[in-house]
């Protein structure tokens, strides 16, 4: 076990027995900013407190997480339209939202309880507390967005789309067999450099 300076007593005063030393004195107000950095920079508490090697770990997970944004929007762009009709890749999108939520949110609450201070009293900790939970309801909320909004986009598109046994098979060579009427819905769109996009315009509903 790593002795302590002054008799025991660690760097903060707090007479605490930890092998982490907590860096500058104790204080509320120094542990929320550690608590709010960590929430945009992983590790970053975990490193100001003297724990190294989670601190790294930490930050190396980040890294390769916004690594891997930037290599999927990058290199992967021209795939983009087609990964998002696959069910099974919403799917897994749907479970990563809400798998990420999860750990970063445990990223800040383990930051917070590594950076505050002991001996706090109740009323400065319950406001403390309520600011850490805010912080981490506020990071939920576009995770568990983008899990319900994928997860309907999912369920719409597998709805419209049907595939297995239960889907009418349909005569490619002759698809309006036996159909005394076919309805025919004709879109008209233009397009030019300066617009982004194609404009629907008209609508010509032919039935033959």
């Amino acid at each position: 076990m790593r002795k302590t300076r002054g008799g025991g007593r660690n760097r903060d005063g707090s007479g605490s027995t930890s092998p982490y030393p907590r860096k500058g004195g104790p204080g509320v107000a120094r542990a929320l900013v550690l608590t709010f950095v960590s929430a945009a920079l992983w590790g970053f508490a975990h490193l100001w407190m003297g724990r190294r090697k989670a601190g790294l770990l930490l930050l190396a997970l980040y890294w390769i997480l916004a690594a891997a944004l930037v290599v999927v929007g990058t290199a992967f762009r021209g795939r983009l339209v087609g990964w998002a009709v696959r069910p099974d890749l919403l799917i897994a999108i749907t479970i990563g939202s809400l798998a990420l939520g999860m750990i970063w949110v445990t990223v800040v609450i383990r930051s917070y309880q590594i950076a505050r201070p002991d001996g706090v009293g109740i009323v400065r900790r319950t406001a403390a507390n309520a600011t850490v939970g805010a912080l981490c309801v506020a990071l939920c909320v576009p995770f568990g967005w983008a899990a319900r909004y994928t997860h309907i986009y999912r369920d719409t598109l597998t709805g419209i789309f049907q595939t297995g046994d239960g889907v009418k098979k349909v005569d490619t060579d002759n698809p309006w067999a036996g159909k005394p009427r076919v309805n025919i819905l004709l879109l008209g769109g233009d397009a030019a450099r300066n617009r982004v996009g194609v404009r629907t315009d008209s609508m010509t509903l032919a039935s033959v």
